[in-house]
């Protein structure tokens, strides 16, 4: 014999009507968290995009540390006849 408490089946020969509590959890939280960036979205952007203009900016102000060089050598050959 099952107990039965709150929420839960009384009918223990049918599975009709059981929920996956995971299924609800996972839909309250992200409820929750679809409100929250709701709620901030001005300021998640913003610092998005600071973030972004800060990067730029330390990427072009940084001496670059590796540099590269080439030389090209042309000989003169002497005319043959």
């Amino acid at each position: 014999m099952h107990a039965a408490g709150p929420g839960a089946n009384v009918d223990s020969d049918s599975n009709v009507g059981d929920e996956d509590p995971l299924d609800a959890a996972a839909a309250i939280n992200l409820r929750y968290l679809y409100g929250l960036l709701q709620r901030y979205r001005w300021l998640i952007i913003g610092v998005t995009i600071a973030s972004a203009l800060a990067g730029v900016a330390l990427t072009m102000l940084i001496t670059p540390r590796y540099t590269a060089s080439s030389s090209v050598q042309i000989d003169q050959e002497a005319k043959r006849a």
